[in-house]
């Protein structure tokens, strides 16, 4: 007998969490998106992945250490993590991508977009969060 174990994530598809920060999340099956909302300059909504609800901010001024959004100016080929941290209560995950390939003297900017995860627990889906092509420009490279 044999058996065969893939440990290739399987998505349900590219689902679109922000079109004017231009940013996909790619959800996994039985995975959903809601409670969209815009403001000024972030957008947040709500992430369901198996049994966590998962807070999801989008643009500027995450509730962050500075020292972790710094590191977006080094986020040249896409999305990467920039930092992980618990303050607040919560665990938080925090991506970012810098859009221009140039080293930005401000970090808030048209040029990086930032994506911030946060729950009271993340344990059960860090390793759905960590995956390489879990957060991704919609735009392309521009």
């Amino acid at each position: 007998m044999v058996i065969i174990c893939s440990c290739v994530p399987s998505y349900e598809e590219k689902q679109l969490v922000s079109d004017r920060f231009g940013v996909c999340i790619n959800l996994p099956r039985g995975a959903s998106y809601s409670d969209y909302n815009q403001y000024v300059d972030y957008d947040a909504a709500t992430l369901q992945v198996e049994n966590s609800t998962v807070e999801v901010m989008i643009g500027g001024h995450p509730q962050f250490s500075r020292k972790a959004i710094k590191n977006v100016t080094k986020a040249v080929n896409g999305f990467m993590l920039l930092g992980e941290e618990r303050t607040n209560g919560k665990d938080k995950l925090l991506f970012g991508m810098n859009r221009r390939n140039h080293p930005v003297a401000e970090f808030y900017g048209p040029e990086n977009e930032l994506v911030m995860f946060s729950s009271t627990d993340l344990k059960s889906i860090r390793h759905f969060l960590l995956k390489d092509d879990v957060v991704i420009d919609c735009r392309g490279s521009a």
